[in-house]
Formats: structure tokens, C-alpha cells, sequence
């Protein structure tokens, strides 16, 4: 019963990763042959084996495009954190913000991206901060990227020692 149950699951995993390359041909207009899989990675490839352009499988059937790369951010008014420098990337609608930044002021902007890749309205995301009298206790932040394009942080103390995020919303 295992075995059969084994070769139906399978079955399924197949005919799943079948209809995710029908869907991604159909949305994307890619070419036949284009893809291959790599089963023991669990990610089925964009150009034949190259792990800068790829589209990775995770369990829940989702697919990600990891063929844009990561630009670093500008930051002034704060130091970007040498070992999570902050990174962005934008790929199709949406936008990806992460890294570090120390010494921080609360509600300053720290950088700012163009007007064309900011939300339609000002967002707030969740950071953890670590205070200046206190480093080894996170605390709970915002980070605020506004509609016109600044940066910039809610913190429980005028100025933290470190403020770590990572946050993805659609543009306009």
C-alpha cells in the first residue's frame, strides 16, 4: 500500500510541476525546452542549470524568480551594517528591501529610492532594533518607506545601535 502510495504522491508532485511550467510558458510567453529540472535541488531552472536565474520550487507549490539582482542601497544619516549591507531588488511588481543599519535616529531617513518603485501610500514594516543601553535585547521597530520615496525608521529610543529589516510590498 505504501509503494502505490508512494508512486500516486509522486504522480501528483509531477503532474504539479507540469502545470507550473504550463503557467509560467503561458504568462511569461518562454520558449519549450527552455526549463530544466534539477529534482535533487528541488528547483526547476530558466537557463539550463545556471543558479543566478532560476525558478526554486518550496513545498506549498510556489515558485520564485531569482534572476534580478540585488542592488545596495545608499544610506546617509545612519552606517550600513558591513556583514547585511542594505540591499534592494525589484522584480516584476514587487519590491525587496533587506539588510542593517547602525546608529540610526528615530523618524530620520536614511535612504531613499526613486518615486517609480515606492508604494502608492506610505507603509510601515516590522524591524527588530537593538538599543544602545540595552544591545543584546531586541526591540520591536518600523521601518516606514514613504510614497515619495524616502526611508525611514519608529524606534522606542531617539537613536538605536542597530536596526535590522526585511520587507517586500507592490508598487504602483
Amino acid at each position: 500500500m505504501t509503494n502505490n502510495s508512494n508512486e500516486v504522491n509522486q504522480a501528483v508532485v509531477e503532474e504539479v510541476i507540469e502545470e507550473v511550467i504550463k503557467e509560467v510558458r503561458r504568462r511569461f510567453g518562454l520558449i519549450p525546452g527552455f526549463f530544466s529540472e534539477d529534482k535533487e535541488a528541488g528547483a526547476i531552472f530558466l537557463n539550463k542549470g545556471n543558479y543566478e536565474s532560476s525558478i526554486w520550487m518550496d513545498g506549498e507549490g510556489l515558485f520564485y524568480e531569482d534572476d534580478v539582482p540585488w542592488e545596495e542601497l545608499i544610506i546617509t544619516n545612519a552606517v550600513a551594517d558591513t556583514d547585511t549591507p542594505p540591499m534592494l531588488r525589484r522584480h516584476g511588481n514587487w519590491v525587496h528591501m533587506t539588510g542593517a543599519i547602525r546608529l540610526v535616529k528615530n523618524q530620520q531617513v536614511f535612504t531613499r529610492i526613486t518615486p517609480d518603485i515606492a508604494p502608492r501610500q506610505d507603509s510601515y514594516f516590522s524591524a527588530i532594533a537593538y538599543l544602545d543601553n540595552d544591545p543584546n535585547r531586541p526591540v520591536a521597530a518600523d521601518v516606514i518607506v514613504h510614497a515619495d520615496g524616502r526611508v525611514s525608521t519608529y524606534l522606542p529610543e531617539s537613536q538605536t545601535r542597530y536596526v535590522s529589516f526585511s520587507l517586500s510590498y507592490p508598487i504602483k
